[in-house]
């Protein structure tokens, strides 16, 4: 008989038997693990949602820097702006300034290469001066190659220095050629001195001689002036190219110019002094 308690619940004499011993459930090790499971789960849903915090605050920063650049933020909002988010702004404008290297410089090379090649086939020079300067021409192609490998690599890119190692590697290419040319000329003019015993005299008394050395000096004056020519329009092409090289990468920006004071123009003030400090820093360490 099942004994029913005051209140009328009916309850089993086994579990009253059991007294204060603590009853624990047939399962209680599912339920820990289960325990452990959701705090699991509960942890990794943290995780989750701060990685989806951090999603959504680079997104958010992203658009703030592309309203930036689309000029979007007006007078004090704007100049707070470039200089909260000036490392990523300075990011995008190597970015830019890198590939505008690696354009003017392959239009550079192109150029220089051209000119080089357009003199060696359109001149008869000894297999010597031939191979001289394609030497020459290939070793100013890997040498500025190189420049610009190591302009991407700095940080930040140095424009100065970009520059300086292109002239100097087209001044060596100049000195090559140049005495590819001189070393040949030496070795023409020795070569026309002609001995008494080379004179042939033919039956009919009229002597043969070898080419005259003004006939050999003609030749020599030609190409020689031809080479001056080379070299003029040779540089005049590489400077000109350079030239445009150094107007692009000066004019790289990403952002617009900056926009008028709005409202306090106090507050505007102060900002655009921190921000003009900022890019005077700039400019001292892309010098440098």
């Amino acid at each position: 008989m099942t004994p029913i308690s005051p209140t009328g619940i009916t309850y089993s004499l086994t579990w009253l038997s059991i007294e204060q011993t603590r009853l624990v459930p047939a399962n209680e090790e599912a339920v820990e693990t289960a325990e452990v499971e959701t705090s699991t789960d509960e942890s990794n849903q943290d995780t989750v949602m701060e990685s989806a915090d951090s999603t959504i605050s680079e997104n958010k920063m992203k658009g703030v820097v592309r309203n930036l650049l689309d000029g979007h933020f007006k007078g004090v909002s704007d100049v707070r702006l470039r200089i909260n988010f000036r490392d990523d702004i300075a990011t995008l404008e190597m970015e830019r300034m890198v590939q505008v290297a690696q354009e003017g410089v392959s239009d550079l090379i192109q150029t220089v290469t051209g000119e080089v090649d357009a003199f060696l086939q359109s001149e008869s020079l000894d297999d010597q001066i031939l191979s001289t300067i394609s030497e020459a021409s290939d070793t100013f192609t890997s040498s500025v190659s190189q420049a610009v490998d190591s302009f991407q690599s700095d940080q930040p890119v140095k424009t100065d220095e970009l520059i300086s190692e292109i002239q100097t590697e087209f001044d060596d290419l100049v000195v090559s050629v140049t005495a590819s040319f001189n070393s040949s000329s030496e070795a023409n003019t020795e070569e026309t001195d002609i001995p008494a015993d080379n004179i042939i005299i033919n039956p009919d008394r009229t002597a043969n001689f070898p080419p005259s050395l003004a006939d050999i000096l003609s030749v020599e004056n030609d190409v020689s002036l031809s080479y001056e020519q080379f070299i003029m329009d040779l540089t005049a092409a590489f400077e000109l190219k350079l030239n445009e090289l150094m107007m692009r990468l000066s004019e790289v920006k990403v952002l617009p110019d900056l926009s008028e004071p709005e409202g306090n123009g106090q507050s505007f003030q102060k900002f655009l002094t921190i921000y003009n400090g900022l890019l005077e820093s700039d400019a001292i360490d892309l010098r440098t």
